[in-house]
């Protein structure tokens, strides 16, 4: 093998272990998917979950469908916490609005302020689900935590510019898993 084989060699296989590591565990459809037997199964007991595009359009509240989910996850006793990075009155006026924990400006993907959240709730790392519509943020903070991830196709409605630009790398990693599946 010739060097310029092999350092292409590697490249590729530096690539190909990059795309496999933003490969989250679970695609859905929306957060609505997230029942109690798939809770069970993989032994959830915290979901820690983007907002924006995720639970709700950008800048709005949960819909009915967010509400009935919210009290199913009550009665099995999963707790949901939002993670976002949007500004901290909004994640307030969500959080309040529906009585959960959750964080603004959270940094995402770094892990700093969300382990931290773990840490106080005393969770294990095993039975956290990190929800989310962004490959680059959420999944891998995710990855990045060692917990399981799941996304969701997003929620229409407007999207940040930060956002916008990330979405088609995103289109082309779930074009390479879709074929790879």
């Amino acid at each position: 093998m010739e060097l310029d084989d092999l350092i292409i060699f590697v490249t590729l296989k530096r690539r190909i272990k990059m795309i496999n590591y933003l490969k989250p565990a679970h695609f859905l459809t929306s957060f609505f998917d997230i029942d109690e037997k798939f809770l069970k199964e993989k032994d959830i007991k915290v979901i820690l979950s983007d907002l924006d595009g995720t639970l709700a359009a950008e800048n709005e509240m949960g819909d009915d469908q967010f509400e009935e989910w919210l009290e199913s996850l009550r009665k099995i006793g999963v707790n949901l916490i939002i993670v976002s990075n949007n500004n901290e009155n909004r994640v307030k006026s969500f959080i309040d609005k529906y009585g959960i924990p959750g964080i603004g400006k959270s940094g995402k993907p770094a892990t700093r302020r969300i382990k931290q959240i773990a840490e106080i709730k005393d969770i294990e790392l095993n039975q956290i689900l990190f929800l989310g519509d962004q490959l680059f943020t959420d999944v891998w903070c995710a990855k990045r935590m060692g917990v399981q991830a799941a996304i969701v196709t997003p929620i229409p409605g407007k999207e940040t510019w930060k956002t916008k630009i990330k979405r088609n790398p995103e289109k082309w990693l779930f074009k390479i898993w879709k074929e790879i599946r």
